[in-house]
């Protein structure tokens, strides 16, 4: 996972790398600035309570439980048998699955969508991490990311030389 945020990163600041630090340090700043914008945006027009992400995964596992056979233990734990004949344990108290999954992304996996059908709920958002929630995401995007003005408005105060540490040999 930390691969893929390093080569995103990698690929942002390509071009931006060969410039001074005062200009990438400024594109870093105005892109985060359009992001959050454009994030506090997106999640003030949903209706959904769920990030479209999650909005996604919960839908493709609604689709894949479609075949599952499910087969209550008693009103927590539940027995998944899925289209290969394969069967899982799923605990809606601790939320665990034999699958892993939904313990592993903290999103309903398709057995929980199985039995949520079982129990005939509309829905197994009630099962997904507040993490994935439309209300923390506007959380996390609520605050701005200001320009620092124009360098010349810029007011140095008590400027003192800082020197290089002194390396002992």
């Amino acid at each position: 996972m930390t691969t893929n945020i390093v080569e995103f990163f990698n690929a942002l600041t390509r071009t931006a790398r060969a410039l001074p630090i005062t200009i990438l340090v400024e594109f870093l700043r105005s892109t985060l600035q359009y992001w959050f914008f454009n994030r506090r945006n997106m999640t003030g027009e949903r209706s959904h309570p769920l990030t479209p992400y999650a909005e996604d995964k919960l839908a493709q596992h609604v689709f894949k439980s479609a075949n599952m056979v499910v087969k209550p233990i008693n009103m927590q734990q539940y027995e998944v048998h899925d289209s290969r004949q394969q069967v899982f344990i799923m605990n809606l108290l601790y939320r665990t699955c034999d699958c892993g999954k939904f313990q592993h992304s903290q999103i309903s996996c398709a057995h929980v969508a199985a039995i949520a059908k079982y129990n005939n709920l509309s829905d197994c958002v009630g099962w997904v991490s507040t993490y994935y929630s439309i209300e923390y995401l506007r959380r996390v995007y609520e605050e701005d990311i200001n320009p620092l003005g124009d360098q010349s408005t810029w007011a140095p105060s008590n400027m003192s030389v800082i020197y290089p540490p002194v390396m002992e040999q």
